[in-house]
């Protein structure tokens, strides 16, 4: 048993190894997913959750993968982070069945590179991975080929699949991992999901995290992600363009220094049986804080992925503070929006600022309105300031320097 565990290390620190020579960023994120080699996998992999802890897991097929080559393994692997990195698909292969998952898995494998450069090597039956569904299945699709992959949705195949007669040797493909599982200790994707109702939330801050984070080591080891394929490329920059703070919990510190005049309150009617009973007592009485966003507009804010981070960001705080303004600009204010009035719609002209930074006139207008607390979002790199004593967080870009003294999240 020893030996064998050594052996399955082995193999799985050399498929890893041969990933981080060709994309770190799949072994970045790979080396975050707890990895669990089973006895008990009716295929060679699948995805799982652990009931102990919640998290994402890998499971790995003991038996098969003791017999499989490097190359195997690393297949394996980069299936199964590309099924990862679709969430949303895992209880569609359910729901819909079969050919759903096989579509899924077409499109998976034709990014994967040892899979699209030797598509006759795993079209054909294996000991190991069995019959992988590859492009050369789709010669039998009328009017589609390997190329219109490309631009395929997993939506728009499945479809071709389920119809009768255009591949009728279809069942002989065999799915590399198990979509719906009972194991001990594990439950599968697809009825974790169904357990409670937001596990698919869940999952997905699960996967978002692990990329931002994988992301972040890169980038502080000087290293590029690797070659992506273009619709992979896309979602990691929407994850990363995404606020991963948690705007709830910092907005409690300015709920308590809400002055008396900003609260509101809910009165119970006079009961009209007993009119003397209740007068107009208090049911409830809740505070929400008026909050200023100050938006760093200058030059060295205008890029594409400052511009997008900054722009969640406001979206975030705006879904947990619906008292909210927002005021941008470089030297001087560029624009002024109060979002409990409508959409936060700036112009790109708006959104342009100049070379100098000098954040004042948002601070001028947080005393000017009255507001409970200003979040500034920036680089950093401005001028001293006065915020009047009112209570100031720094929400700071990547790349950005934090403002001593004062509360800053990077």
């Amino acid at each position: 048993m020893q030996k064998e565990q050594s052996q399955l290390d082995k193999i799985l620190s050399a498929a890893l190894i041969q990933i981080v020579d060709q994309r770190p960023l799949y072994y970045s994120i790979l080396t975050r997913i707890p990895k669990f080699f089973r006895n008990d996998l009716n295929r060679p992999c699948a995805l799982g959750i652990d009931q102990n802890t919640g998290r994402l897991s890998i499971l790995l097929n003991a038996p098969v993968l003791t017999a499989a080559s490097v190359d195997h393994l690393q297949v394996v692997l980069e299936h199964l982070l590309f099924h990862i990195l679709a969430p949303q698909h895992h209880e569609d292969r359910i729901k819909e069945g079969e050919s759903f998952h096989l579509a899924c898995d077409l499109i998976i494998n034709q990014n994967i590179s040892q899979i699209r450069d030797r598509p006759n090597a795993f079209s054909k039956k294996s000991s190991v991975l069995g019959k992988l569904l590859t492009p050369q299945a789709l010669t039998g699709l009328h009017g589609f080929s390997a190329e219109s992959l490309a631009s395929t949705s997993v939506y728009e195949l499945w479809p071709l699949l389920k119809k009768e007669n255009h591949l009728p040797d279809l069942e002989s493909y065999q799915t590399l991992d198990e979509t719906d599982f009972q194991l001990h200790n594990f439950v599968s994707i697809s009825r974790w999901q169904k357990l409670a109702p937001g596990n698919d939330i869940l999952l997905q801050n699960q996967v978002k995290h692990t990329v931002t984070a994988a992301m972040l080591e890169l980038h502080r080891l000087g290293k590029g992600p690797g070659r992506l394929p273009g619709n992979l490329s896309k979602y990691i920059t929407a994850i990363l363009a995404e606020s991963q703070i948690d705007y709830s919990s910092l907005l409690q510190k300015f709920v308590g220094r809400a002055p008396a005049n900003h609260k509101q309150r809910t009165w119970t009617r006079t009961n009209r049986k007993y009119p003397n009973l209740i007068k107009g007592s208090i049911r409830n009485a809740k505070e929400n804080p008026r909050m200023l966003v100050i938006m760093d507009t200058s030059g060295s804010m205008w890029d594409d992925s400052t511009l997008k981070k900054v722009l969640a960001e406001i979206d975030k705080i705006y879904r947990v503070c619906p008292d909210l303004w927002v005021i941008g600009g470089d030297v001087v204010e560029k624009f002024r929006y109060f979002l409990k009035k409508g959409a936060f719609t700036p112009s790109p002209r708006e959104l342009f600022g100049g070379g100098g930074t000098d954040l004042q006139f948002g601070f001028n207008a947080a005393k000017e309105l009255d507001v409970d607390g200003t979040i500034v979002l920036t680089d950093g790199a401005i001028p001293t300031f006065d915020t009047h004593k009112i209570e100031t967080t720094f929400v700071i870009v990547p790349e950005g320097i934090a403002i001593p003294g004062y509360d800053n999240i990077l």
